[in-house]
């Protein structure tokens, strides 16, 4: 199922099999983040720990890194390039390009016990206070080992005097470096011998002119230490570096001579750098990481097992694990313009480079391909991380709803493995239809109505009642012989019929617990049953209605809270024809007609039974200077907000002083009543039966 252990960090790293997921938190962590990881490697210290899914697939086997892409992606850079560690240093240190060495070393101790001094504080206190079980390697808590802050690698303190050496490496190299301009550094200097040779790898010709590139400096001498060990060279000079440049670049005679000078000049600058890397690479060699595997675990396991290793940190999504599935990573070849712009879209936000379009893309995007659709799901943001995850979620929802009839975590993980599924032609089509089905209801003026309240049904009920209404809805138009013109009157019939009952179930809490399971079986026995399309009995309707205003409950059950009402407030409005504001910019809020504070000082007994119960609300709009409030109906003196308090309560202004005085709130409540009852009679009845 798993297995954990340690790794030499070069070793992980050297391990170029590990892929990314498709789906990837963002990159959070910064210079000074990074710097801090150093730190962790040169006291010799655990640098956090990875974890890896590891998948058999036909005999071979695939890595997906699940979590600690920010600590691989910084301990990369610092390998490849040691002048990362430069850049890093002048956040973290606070020095300039032009400060003296001596200015830079006091700063460097300086701030590297401040900083060691501070964690130490929270290591002590963290070490009373939390055992093992609380370790996080959540990746936007930095997914860190053991006795970590909440935003930091951890560290420890100044000890021994060999540590102290240690870190003088670190020193050593932001040293070297110094002075790093955007085309040379101190590291790469000393190697410019472009006068001589001229197709140095790690001399690049640009527009802005000659310059050094770090990281192909350091494979270079990585190389001259490889021929060094190979020969059996232990003590290197200046000859050893001369004959092997030389050999590599076939030097003449004159190429020679002056690249003796040069050395004879720099060599004692070369060997220190030299030692450098090679002292880098043993560091990294040394440093011991975490590693995390899960084999080949199903979707349930990999979650808990997550949880349980992580459990003060935000936990993976079942769409963070699928997208480290090799059958979610299957490509698709040739996909539409439009799937790869979405796609493209999509990775923008994650901060990840793509080249290729894969299964998992499909469910990811599906809910922004989709059009005419916000009276069912709002407009979800990439912007806003819960709205970017809700989005992704109900994608890989909506499509396991129609090809597996099911939305639960199996049904989900199950749908890449769906051998009847032809992923291209199959998915666009599926978008494609939803598209045409959806401006079918479009066309029913109930949904005209329901726009125009800048709600959908997901804000008011849930994703599966959401997700109920689209996957049945679809089959019922497929049954039909998908029509979208005259031909659709049924299905816009069945439509209404059906958000009118998932309305009812919603507000009498029949959606409550399993409905996953209630999504399942009236997928899987859709055609077995026919009652999905009966209307639900007036009676019920109106039973609903009574108690709500008479007793401020349902199913016997008190209404916790007046903002639960909006389904029934939105329905009525919408069944009585009635539209939102016009203007866009304004909110749409919940309103008390008798306002809350006049309540306080009122005799009544049953204050909240009256006071937010359902025919003392309404809809109304609100601008930035304009709303209702606590202010009694009399006092308003706006016009825009009396139109609209008249409209939505049916009270007329001539009423306004009748309906500011508490005592007269049982002619409110028998007036509204009215108002509610027929709408869910009378007016629903011919809506659905006409």
């Amino acid at each position: 199922m798993y297995e954990i252990r340690p790794e030499s960090v070069r070793t992980y790293l050297d391990d170029r099999k590990i892929y990314f997921p498709r789906f990837q938190r963002k990159q959070t962590w910064d210079d000074k983040k990074n710097f801090k990881l150093c730190i962790s490697i040169f006291k010799n210290f655990p640098v956090g720990v990875v974890v890896i899914n590891k998948e058999e697939v036909k005999g071979r086997f695939t890595k997906w890194l699940l979590d600690g892409r920010q600590r691989r992606n910084a301990l990369i850079r610092l390998m490849d390039n040691p002048e990362e560690v430069y850049d890093w240093a002048k956040k973290f240190i606070k020095f300039k390009v032009n400060d003296q060495p001596e200015k830079i070393e006091e700063g460097f101790w300086k701030a590297i016990q401040e900083h060691l001094e501070k964690d130490e504080d929270v290591k002590e206190n963290i070490e009373e206070e939390s055992s093992v079980s609380s370790v996080s390697v959540n990746e936007e808590d930095d997914d860190e080992f053991s006795f970590q802050t909440d935003d930091e690698p951890e560290i420890g303190t100044f000890a021994e005097e060999e540590k102290d050496d240690e870190l003088k490496i670190l020193l050593q190299l932001i040293l070297l470096v110094h002075k790093k301009d955007k085309l040379t550094s101190g590291l790469t200097r000393p190697f410019d011998f472009s006068e001589i040779i001229d197709n140095l790898p790690f001399i690049e010709q640009t527009e802005e002119g000659i310059k050094h590139n770090g990281k192909k400096l350091r494979l270079f001498i990585l190389e001259f230490n490889k021929h060094c060990y190979d020969e059996g060279l232990e003590s290197i000079n200046s000859d050893d570096f001369l004959n092997y440049i030389v050999l590599k670049y076939r030097l003449n005679n004159t190429q020679i001579r002056d690249l003796k000078n040069i050395l004879e000049q720099r060599w004692d600058r070369i060997k220190e750098r030299l030692e450098l890397i090679d002292k880098l690479e043993s560091k990294l060699q040394d440093a011991i990481i975490g590693i995390i595997e899960l084999k080949n675990a199903s979707l349930i396991d990999a979650q808990n097992i997550f949880k349980l290793i992580n459990s003060e940190g935000t936990q993976l999504t079942s769409e963070e694990i699928l997208s480290s599935k090799p059958s979610w990573n299957i490509i698709i070849k040739e996909p539409s313009q439009e799937l790869k712009e979405h796609v493209k879209e999509l990775y923008s936000r994650l901060a990840v480079k793509n080249n290729d379009v894969v299964r998992w893309d499909f469910p990811a995007t599906i809910v922004g391909r989709l059009k005419n659709c916000n009276y069912l799901v709002k407009e979800l943001s990439l912007d806003k991380d819960a709205e970017f995850k809700a989005r992704i979620t109900l994608g890989f929802k909506i499509v396991s709803a129609i090809f597996e009839k099911g939305i639960n975590k199996a049904s989900v993980s199950n749908l890449a493995k769906n051998n009847s599924i032809k992923w291209k032609e199959d998915i666009e089509q599926f978008i494609n239809d939803l598209n045409l089905m959806f401006r079918v209801i479009s066309e029913i003026n109930y949904f005209k109505y329901l726009k125009t309240w800048k709600t959908s049904l997901m804000e008011i009920t849930s994703d599966a009642v959401v997700i109920n209404f689209l996957a049945t809805l679809y089959l019922d138009w497929v049954r039909k012989g998908k029509p979208i013109t005259s031909d659709a009157k049924k299905f816009q019939k069945n439509a209404i019929i059906l958000f009118d009952r998932l309305i009812y179930e919603y507000m009498t809490r029949q959606w409550r617990g399993s409905s996953d399971s209630r999504v399942a079986s009236n997928l899987q026995n859709f055609y077995k049953q026919p009652e999905l399309f009966l209307s639900v009995d007036k009676v019920k309707w109106e039973a609903l209605l009574t108690e709500i205003i008479e007793n401020n409950t349902i199913n016997d059950t008190k209404i916790k809270k007046y903002s639960d009402l909006k389904p029934i407030l939105i329905h009525h409005y919408c069944l009585s024809n009635q539209a939102g504001p016009d203007d866009p910019d304004v909110e749409i809020t919940i309103d008390h007609i008798y306002p809350q504070d006049v309540f306080n000082n009122s005799p009544f007994e049953d204050k909240d039974i009256l006071c937010n119960n359902l025919f003392n609300l309404a809809l109304l709009p609100k601008s930035d200077n304009v709303s209702k409030g606590n202010k009694k109906l009399k006092v308003i003196d706006n016009q825009w907000l009396t139109d609209y308090i008249v409209k939505y309560t049916g009270i007329t202004s001539e009423d306004f002083n009748k309906y500011s005085d508490i005592n007269n709130i049982e002619y409110l409540k028998e007036k509204r009543k009215i108002d509610f009852l027929n709408s869910f009679t009378a007016k629903r009845n011919q809506i659905i039966y006409s």
